[in-house]
Formats: C-alpha cells, sequence, structure tokens
C-alpha cells in the first residue's frame, strides 16, 4: 500500500496491524505523529480570535522596541495559524480519493454498503464525513456500480451527472465521451443538452454534443469480465481505451481516414497481440509494437 493511503487510513483508524507496522517504518512517522497529537489540543468551534490574542498579549513581556515586538506578534501569529490549519484539515477534511493505475482495476464498499468496480486508468472520489446526509461521486475513467437503497446516489462527470435511488449501472467517462449503460432499476442522466431517465436494458451516449439510446441485452459491463465492449464508438476512443488497459502508448501514422469514424467490437484484457488485431484488422490497419509504444499505419 502506498504512503498516502496508508496515512489516510491511519487518519481515519482504519489500519490493521499490519499496516500499522509498515506506517511505522516510513521515516516521517514521528513528524506525522506529532503534528495529529498537536493538532487536538486545538477546539475550532470555541476559538475566539479576539480572546485568544489578548490572552497572548497580556503574557508578553514588552519588548524594548517596535520591530522586536512585532516580531514576537508575526511567530505567535503564524504558530497559531499553523496548528489551527493543521486540526482543520485533520478534522474536516475527509475526502477519500481512490485512483487505478493502467491495466489494474479496483473494488470498493461504500459507506453504505453500496458496491464500486473502478476500471483502469480512472478516478473516483467521495466524502466519508456527510456521507450518510449527501451520497455523491466523483469519476473521472470509467466504474460500474451496485447502489444500495437510500437517499439519492448522485455520481459528478465533466459531462453530466447521473442520479439512482437504488440501481445497478455503468459510466464510461473519456475526455468529450460519456456513456451510462443501466443494469437495473431506472437512471436519471441530465447533460448542458439534455435530460433523460434511463430504464434498465438501455445506453446512453453523448459523443460531443451528439447523443445516441441503444438497448443493450448483457446483463453487466463485459469489462468485469476483462473484456472491453464497443457499439458505435469512436475509433479514438476504443484506441484510448486500449491505452489504459496495457499501459502502452499508441501512435497513429499516415491514416486517411478520421479517427472519428465508429468502431463496433471489442478486445481482451490479458493479450495484447489479439486485442490490436481486434481493432485493426476492421480499419485495415497493421501495427508496430516496440516495448511499451505502439505504432497503427493503414496496410500499404
Amino acid at each position: 500500500m502506498n504512503k498516502e493511503k496508508l496515512i489516510q487510513k491511519w487518519l481515519d483508524n482504519e489500519l490493521n496491524e499490519a499496516e500499522f507496522n509498515q506506517l511505522q517504518q516510513l521515516e516521517e512517522f514521528q513528524d506525522y505523529k506529532k503534528i495529529a497529537e498537536t493538532a487536538k489540543q486545538f477546539k475550532a468551534p470555541n476559538f475566539d480570535k479576539k480572546e485568544s490574542f489578548a490572552a497572548i498579549k497580556s503574557k508578553l513581556v514588552q519588548p524594548k522596541t517596535k520591530t522586536s515586538w512585532t516580531k514576537h506578534i508575526a511567530r505567535i501569529a503564524a504558530i497559531f495559524v499553523i496548528g489551527f490549519a493543521t486540526y482543520f484539515a485533520i478534522t474536516y477534511n475527509s475526502a477519500t480519493e481512490i485512483q487505478t493505475m493502467a491495466g489494474v482495476t479496483e473494488e470498493i464498499t461504500l459507506p453504505d454498503e453500496s458496491h464500486i468496480e473502478l476500471n483502469a486508468a480512472s478516478t473516483l472520489s467521495y466524502n466519508k464525513s456527510n456521507w450518510e446526509d449527501k451520497r455523491l461521486i466523483n469519476l473521472k475513467g470509467e466504474a460500474y456500480f451496485e447502489v444500495a437503497k437510500g437517499k439519492t446516489f448522485t455520481v459528478e462527470t465533466s459531462l453530466g451527472n447521473i442520479s439512482v435511488l437504488g440501481t445497478k449501472f455503468n459510466i464510461r467517462q473519456r475526455g468529450d465521451f460519456l456513456e451510462v449503460t443501466c443494469y437495473e432499476g431506472l437512471v436519471k442522466v441530465v447533460t448542458p443538452f439534455e435530460e433523460l431517465k434511463l430504464p434498465v436494458g438501455e445506453s446512453f451516449q453523448l459523443i460531443g454534443k451528439t447523443s445516441l439510446k441503444q438497448s443493450i441485452s448483457s446483463a453487466k459491463p463485459s469489462w468485469l469480465e476483462g473484456v472491453s465492449s464497443f457499439r458505435s464508438v469512436p475509433l479514438q476512443q476504443v484506441i484510448e481505451e486500449l491505452e489504459h488497459q496495457y499501459n502502452i502508448t499508441i501512435t497513429l501514422k499516415k491514416l486517411t481516414f478520421d479517427t472519428d469514424e465508429l468502431f463496433t467490437g471489442s478486445f481482451v484484457h490479458n493479450d495484447l497481440k489479439t486485442a490490436l488485431k481486434s481493432i485493426t484488422v476492421p480499419f485495415n490497419l497493421t501495427y508496430e509494437q516496440n516495448n511499451t509504444t505502439v505504432i497503427l499505419s493503414e496496410r500499404e
């Protein structure tokens, strides 16, 4: 587990014994411990700036010069600000962010027992402190949700918001592409261009300003089983998803057609050569691979 996650879990009192032992091995652990212990001494709700300043001022010995007095006040104020800011950050900033690397997925359980599968190269964040009052997720990338029944559950993306009460659905948001698929219940989708309710068995796509609704027959998104599937999706989006799944960089060379051409098909996540053939053959392309770089070009 990386350092940031260890520290976050420690502040939330969620570390197990093995993780705590790992945290103690960090060189900075004693510094973190001192900051946390010091921050507990501050009582933010009862903080009165006038009274605190008066108390500090009354305990100071009058300095000989104006410059000395100013330095004393500046130092004390700095200590106060740093301590109070540390206390505020530790106590109130309980935002949780989870980020997956290329080729890696992660399963997440939320405080209400809702479940999320986060696809590769994706980022998800939410706030634990007010989760019971506001079930709000921020998503960049792709994720599959199984939402426990309760208050409105909202997923924010850069292209629109998706709201439900309790259901199963998938969201893919990459660049100017948004796709929402409902597998159970009813999903509300709000974009800058339209608002609609998506019933089970339907998928909604937004590409730029163009939207499309389609019927689906699957019970879950195929990427959960290691296959990325697409229906009428721009080739550019397919290429980028391939990069996310295999942690590679794809370069296009001398293409005579636009990568906005639509692709319907799929590629597997466990065999790069097979995956590359799946997207190159339909467009009469060939590929050259050099370690983590792949060049796509048209066949002569």
